[in-house]
């Protein structure tokens, strides 16, 4: 018997698979249907399950559903409402428990899926992807990450101004100098000059301007800038420092204060000195900050592994970008169960991160084709909502309040994660300071935001603060060439200890090379090991050899390329120390040393040196030495203007050339010369050096004036002593020496190398106090060189005749500054000298057997070896007559008094000296 069978059309709904429990995936023989999108679809569709027909009420949602327990599936009479929330991987083990919101929900969207499943956090929920409440999983991959702590934002790239304006200020032997234009000392303080004093238990509001009013009170005045107020971090009683250049005002405030009735307290301190300039060679002062930029995270839900791949390897690979910027992207595995359940309410998501915080769903899917189309987006919220130039100002005041700053720099490019800055202190206890109390904070705490505090994504946002020690050095960009493979090799040892090693681009000559790290200890002995390989090796010559072959320009560069050629070793000649140093490998320095070594004695015998009087050296400047080269050829003769007495060095040539100069010099009263004059080859300012007269080599171009240089001839002018009875200062010699316009700080910066710069502003302070002998003195201490004020009317606090006391910070020497001699407390400075009167007398004995004399201004012991009778004092640089002693403002007074009392300049006749 046939038996009928009825055929199902349509499957009845599989109610294990709306429960989600169904194990038999495309096997079973019931319907797992649900509302399907379109791949096309755009995410603010719902994804809701169609109610049976039989549905009694369809605004009631079942309650059993909602708590994750209802077993009749479709068959259920109440609403059961499905979530178009992302599906997360289900695998991670869960920390966290917060989700960003969407930025906008469809109307139909569970409200529960907001809501953090706390069986989940305990990973312990057992409904899975069907439970109504959200799984966020144990990831901050929604935040940017953290940096590590040894992170050193140090990239040229950054757009950091890491040469902020130079002040001019050094400090040198403890005194504070202030430059002024060619290297001249426009001022000189020392901590004897200040006072400090410290005013505790002010009111918690106080400025420096209520201070400045508080001590007008009192009838004392002081600067603004010399007011450092000191809020206290409870809200408490404020302090105050205040430094006057003046050493009696902490005495003053003290005691005017303790006549009044009054909480304030005032305890004199030690004198605070500036340290200098910031652009010093070392730098302890500055703290590198950074802080993310806001950020957002986004979820795209696919239906296939295939597509989500496609569109994850786009945004990888910067084919897809959002708002033309590149994004972080990464595929989250699909929710737990077999992978070939396939199209079945499984989802898989790429997460996006890194997005600009104003970035909306049509900006990510502006590039995504209609085929590839996620069924849902959600965006997470912003890490923080201030805009970039609130948040940068909030970090600029934060660091105010641990002192003030001498820089403030903002990187100025607008990519990167993160926003950059560097800082500079006055001192470097503020920095540390700093460091300690701001690096980690997060941003919400910077701008005392508790509630962001709270969320992770506030909380997360963290100011990193970090104090870095920084070394610069300049040097030729020739010498760098030739030493760039054995800096490349330190700079691979010294970013193990996290030291960074930057070579600037080359500019006028020079590259300057830099180091920096958080560890002061790794950065000394980084910058001893560059020291040693900038410093080349060093090679004596003897002082007839370079007075003569070496200041010889032609001779020199011959030698130079002799040397460049055969052992590829560079050269470079040190005029202030008169030496020759040597960079290259070391076997090629060793071979270049006997080159050098042969050409010289070789050279030195045939050289000749011719000293010139006054008279004699404008002549030449006048047009006379011109004419020497247009007659000779500039590989024989050179003018030595740094020597003094100055010189004419001749080499290389015969009898007959010798003869040829002296009858010039003879004829020095005849009709006056003149340069060439102005032609197009030759304009008037060219490239003729203004102390060589020749063709400058490596030119320095003076842009105020516009008169040029050698670069060797414009150090050596840099490096050239000062004229006789006037201050230090390096004027161009352009123009017969008639153009004397101080050099600018800027330009002497630029052009010569960051060690002979500072050699150069070394020694005008060297000149400015021993031409003052009655205001400045050494300490005795040898190989000390801290300095003192002299105080020759001073007297002791108790009105004694005993002077004030000078000890010495450096090596805590004591010296009366009144008589400069070792402090004798409880006696006058006269009864001292009558002392020690026997011992003067046997040192006197002594320098007249020895040949040495002492200055008649400020007593330098000198003594001559040789040369002429004209002497100058190396500490006040008086002329002095050595027959007789007697002093003269010039070398012209001097010469003539020595032709005329004497018989002329030297011991013999001069000719004898030719």
């Amino acid at each position: 018997m046939e038996r009928s069978m009825s055929i199902r059309s349509v499957p009845a709904p599989c109610h294990f698979f709306a429960s989600g429990r169904c194990m038999k995936g495309t096997a079973c023989p019931f319907s797992h249907a649900i509302d399907q999108e379109s791949p096309s679809a755009r995410p603010s569709r719902k994804t809701t399950a169609a109610p049976p027909a039989n549905l009694k009420n369809p605004a009631t949602i079942c309650r059993f559903f909602q708590a994750g327990k209802c077993h009749k599936g479709a068959g259920c009479a109440f609403l059961h409402e499905e979530t178009a929330k992302p599906v997360l991987p289900a695998e991670a083990t869960p920390t966290e428990t917060e989700k960003p919101a969407p930025e906008t929900l469809p109307a139909t969207v569970d409200s529960r899926s907001l809501v953090p499943c706390r069986f989940f956090a305990a990973g312990s929920c057992k409904n899975g992807s069907s439970c109504p409440f959200m799984h966020a999983p144990a990831t901050k991959d929604n935040l940017p990450e953290e940096p590590t702590p040894d992170e050193t934002p140090l990239d040229v790239k950054d757009g950091l101004l890491d040469d902020p304006h130079d002040d001019w200020t050094r400090a040198f032997s403890g005194a504070v100098v202030k430059f002024a234009e060619g290297a001249s000392v426009s001022d000189l303080s020392l901590a004897s000059d200040f006072s400090a004093i410290r005013l505790d238990n002010l009111p918690s509001e106080s400025t420096p301007a209520s201070v400045i009013q508080l001590l007008g009170d009192l009838g004392l005045t002081a600067p603004d800038d010399c007011v450092r107020v000191r809020q206290a971090s409870n809200g408490g009683a404020a302090s105050a420092d205040v430094k006057v250049r003046d050493p009696s005002f902490a005495a003053a405030v003290r005691d005017r204060l303790s006549e009044r009735i009054s909480n304030i307290s005032a305890t004199r301190i030690d004198v605070p000195m500036a340290a200098g300039s910031g652009l010093h060679r070392i730098d302890c002062c500055k703290v590198l900050c950074s802080w993310h930029r806001p950020t957002r995270t986004a979820w795209l839900n696919f239906r296939t592994p295939g597509v989500a791949q496609k569109v994850c390897d786009h945004f990888r690979s910067e084919v897809f970008k959002v708002k033309n910027q590149d994004v972080g992207a990464s595929l989250l595995a699909s929710n737990k169960g077999n992978s070939s359940f396939i199209g079945h309410g499984r989802t898989w998501t790429v997460r996006l991160s890194d997005l600009n915080p104003t970035v909306t769903k049509a900006n990510i899917l502006a590039q995504i084709p209609d085929h590839w189309m996620p069924t849902h987006v959600e965006l997470g919220q912003p890490t923080y909502t201030e805009n970039a130039d609130e948040v940068t100002s909030t970090v600029r005041l934060r660091l105010l309040q641990f002192g003030p700053l001498d820089m403030w720099s903002v990187a100025e490019t607008g990519g990167g994660k993160r926003v950059k800055a560097q800082a500079r202190f006055g001192n470097e206890k503020d920095a540390r300071t700093a460091e300690s109390a701001l690096n980690g904070k997060s941003i919400a705490w910077l701008r005392c935001d508790a509630r962001a505090m709270r969320t992770s994504s506030g909380s997360a946002a963290k100011l990193t603060v970090q104090h870095v020690t920084t070394v610069k050095v300049k040097i030729p960009a020739r010498i760098y060439s030739t030493l760039r493979e054995p800096l490349q090799e330190k700079k691979k040892l010294w970013s193990e200890k996290k030291v960074y090693f930057v070579a600037y681009p080359p500019s006028n000559g020079h590259v300057t090379l830099k180091l920096e790290g958080a560890v002061s200890e790794n950065v000394a002995e980084a910058y001893r090991g560059l020291s040693e390989t900038v410093a080349g090796t060093l090679l004596d010559v003897g002082k007839d050899a370079w007075c003569t072959v070496i200041q010889n320009q032609a001779s020199w560069r011959d030698i130079l390329d002799r040397i460049n050629k055969s052992h590829s070793v560079t050269a470079i000649r040190d005029r202030r120390r008169r030496q020759i140093r040597l960079f290259g490998r070391t076997e090629g320095c060793q071979l270049a040393k006997e080159l050098i070594t042969a050409q010289l004695e070789k050279l030195a015998s045939e050289a000749v040196v011719i000293e010139l009087a006054p008279d004699e050296f404008q002549w030449a400047c006048r047009g006379g030495f011109k004419k020497l080269v247009a007659e000779l050829g500039a590989d024989k003769v050179t003018l030595d203007i740094v020597s003094n007495p100055r010189r004419i060095l001749y080499s290389g040539g015969s009898g007959g050339d010798r003869a040829k100069i002296h009858a010039m010099l003879a004829n020095k009263n005849g009709p006056a010369l003149t340069a060439d004059p102005p032609s197009e080859d030759h304009p008037a300012g060219g490239r003729d050096c203004s102390v060589c007269w020749t063709e400058a080599e490596e030119p320095v171009v003076v842009t105020s004036c516009g008169h040029a240089y050698c670069a060797g001839c414009f150090a050596d002018l840099c490096g050239a002593e000062p004229a006789a009875g006037a201050r230090h200062l390096v004027a161009c010699v352009g123009d017969a020496a008639a153009c004397g316009k101080p050099l600018p700080l800027a330009e002497l910066k630029e052009h010569l190398p960051s060690a002979e710069f500072e050699d150069v502003l070394k020694a005008a302070f060297t000149s400015h106090v021993r031409r003052r002998p009655a205001d400045f003195g050494y300490c005795p201490t040898p190989d000390c060189g801290h300095i003192y004020r002299v105080f020759a009317d001073a007297a002791g606090e108790d009105g004694s005749d005993a002077a004030v006391v000078f000890t010495c910070p450096e090596c805590l020497g004591a010296t009366c500054t009144r008589c400069q001699a070792t402090a004798h407390p409880g006696i006058t400075c006269a009864d001292r000298k009558e002392e020690a009167s026997g011992g003067y007398e046997a040192l006197a004995r002594a320098k007249a057997e020895l040949g040495v004399k002492d200055c008649p201004e400020c007593k330098t012991a000198m003594e001559k070896t040789e040369g002429c009778n004209h002497m100058m004092c190396g500490g006040c640089r008086t002329h002095i007559c050595w027959v007789c002693m007697a002093t003269f403002d010039s070398d012209g007074e001097c010469y003539d008094h020595l032709s005329a009392k004497h018989g002329g300049a030297f011991d013999v006749p001069a000719e004898a000296a030719w």
